[in-house]
C-alpha cells in the first residue's frame, strides 16, 4: 500500500480567505473519499486528534498564469457593461475629493 503525506500545520502559512472544514481523525480514516470530496481550492481540511490538527489537506496551488494567457483570457469574456448610474456614481466619487493633490508625493523619474 501506497503511503500517503500529509502536510502538518504551518499557521504561518494559513490562507485566510480559505473556509476550514474540521474532522476528528477517525473519521478521515474511515471515509477518507467523502474528505476528499469535500476539498475544493477554496476549503481545506483540518484533521483532528482530541481536537488537536495533527494535518491540514489543502488543494494545490494552481500554477500561475503568464501575462499572455491572462490576457487572452480577459479578450475571451464579455465586455463589462455599465450600469445606468455608473457615471453618475464616478462623479459623486471625484466630488467628495476635490483637495488638490500634495505634489511632493508624484514621482519623478
Amino acid at each position: 500500500m501506497k503511503a500517503i503525506r500529509l502536510h502538518t500545520t504551518h499557521p504561518q502559512r494559513y490562507n485566510r480567505t480559505m473556509a476550514t472544514i474540521h474532522i476528528p481523525i477517525d473519521e478521515a480514516v474511515r471515509d477518507l473519499r467523502t474528505v476528499l470530496s469535500r476539498l475544493t481550492s477554496d476549503t481545506s481540511v483540518v484533521i483532528e486528534r482530541d481536537s488537536v490538527p495533527v494535518a491540514v489537506l489543502t488543494s494545490p496551488t494552481p500554477e500561475p498564469r503568464s501575462l499572455a494567457e491572462c490576457i487572452a483570457l480577459l479578450e475571451s469574456k464579455e465586455q463589462a457593461v455599465q450600469d445606468e448610474t455608473f457615471a453618475e456614481d464616478v462623479a459623486a466619487g471625484i466630488a467628495l475629493h476635490r483637495e488638490s493633490l500634495d505634489s511632493s508625493m508624484i514621482l519623478h523619474n
